[in-house]
């Protein structure tokens, strides 16, 4: 009996005992971050590439000249702004963006580019009834024995060589082709310089190449010589516009 007493006393104390002590807190719980829905994605963006400046345009050779020159190219254009690059004499002068000049005794003017085997001039021209004037190149002193010519000599809408050696001519043959110059109209006039002394003279209409009077010569004895271009007019009013020089292979 006293035995059982004394068990029920400690299974009570034992009782009272745990029941002071503190309670168990459970751990608080660690917050997940959830990245919100809207946040960019980032993405490679390239450096942006600067744009290349176009280069400067250039003037692309009339189709007919590829029936004539090799590789023809022009390489100088000028528009008559200005007459920087011109030896103007009496009766010529530059106007609205053309040169113009005054046919009176063989007046004229001359170019100041030297030109040689492989190159040559490109240029458009009108002239007024009746004029009579040339478009050539030349070396050396009129009227002198080193003179040299070959070009152009228009009169009266008919066009002939004109070449010259020293003081004399070398013929003067007409122009052939399938059309007869006009006055007041624009014409262009190619005139080349080969290898080996050869030389060529063209006159089309631009606006229909297929019109066209030419002619070619062969001078050996001139092929190394240094040209410069010259235009003189005896009677008549000429307008030239749009002066071009090219380079080119060979006279075909």
């Amino acid at each position: 009996m006293k035995t059982k007493s004394l068990l029920v006393i400690l299974v009570v104390f034992s009782w009272i005992l745990s029941a002071c002590q503190p309670a168990q807190i459970p751990p608080t719980a660690t917050a997940t971050i959830v990245p919100p829905t809207n946040t960019p994605v980032p993405t490679n963006t390239p450096k942006p590439t600067s744009t290349p400046i176009p280069p400067t345009p250039t003037i692309e050779s009339p189709a007919i000249l590829s029936e004539y020159l090799d590789n023809a190219k022009i390489v100088k254009y000028e528009n008559f702004d200005n007459g920087k690059d011109w030896e103007l004499f009496d009766g010529s002068r530059i106007t609205n963006g053309t040169l113009e000049i005054v046919g009176n005794g063989w007046n004229g003017l001359a170019n100041k580019t030297n030109l040689k085997a492989g190159d040559g001039i490109l240029v458009n021209f009108k002239y007024t009834k009746g004029s009579v004037f040339e478009s050539f190149f030349d070396y050396g002193a009129w009227a002198t024995s080193p003179y040299k010519r070959f070009g152009v000599y228009l009169d009266h809408d008919y066009a002939r060589a004109n070449s010259y050696e020293g003081t004399k001519g070398l013929g003067g043959n007409y122009l052939r082709g399938n059309f007869y110059l006009a006055p007041d109209t624009w014409y262009t006039l190619l005139l080349a310089i080969g290898n080996n002394g050869d030389f060529f003279a063209l006159v089309y209409d631009p606006t229909n190449p297929e019109k066209l009077i030419k002619e070619k010569q062969s001078i050996e004895r001139w092929s190394s010589v240094s040209w410069t271009f010259r235009i003189g007019a005896d009677k008549g009013t000429i307008l030239y516009d749009d002066f071009m020089i090219i380079k080119f292979d060979n006279i075909k």
